[in-house]
């Protein structure tokens, strides 16, 4: 197991923080995408996301709470259409 060591300045949190999974949250908006655009139906799109969850979980690649937050974060930003770009005038 790899040593942990923490850097008092300026850290925070620990070595294994990872608040929501970057891993899922990218598989879960593209299969919303490919749902949306009709590719996939409901039906693959939750086993899809149910497996890469269950194995992100497995692997020990993130906490459980990090797929759970990785949920809400993705349908967050799916649902409100979220682009930096309509607010920048160049």
């Amino acid at each position: 197991m790899k040593s942990c060591e923490i850097n008092e300045a300026g850290m925070i949190g620990g070595c294994y923080d990872k608040i929501f999974s970057g891993h899922f949250s990218i598989v879960f908006l593209i299969t919303l995408l490919l749902w949306k655009h009709k590719y996939i139906s409901l039906i693959p799109l939750f086993f899809i996301n149910l497996v890469n969850g269950i194995l992100i979980i497995m692997t020990r690649a993130h906490y459980s709470i990090d797929v759970v937050v990785a949920i809400f974060v993705t349908l967050f930003v799916y649902q409100n259409n979220i682009s930096i770009l309509r607010y920048i005038k160049v």
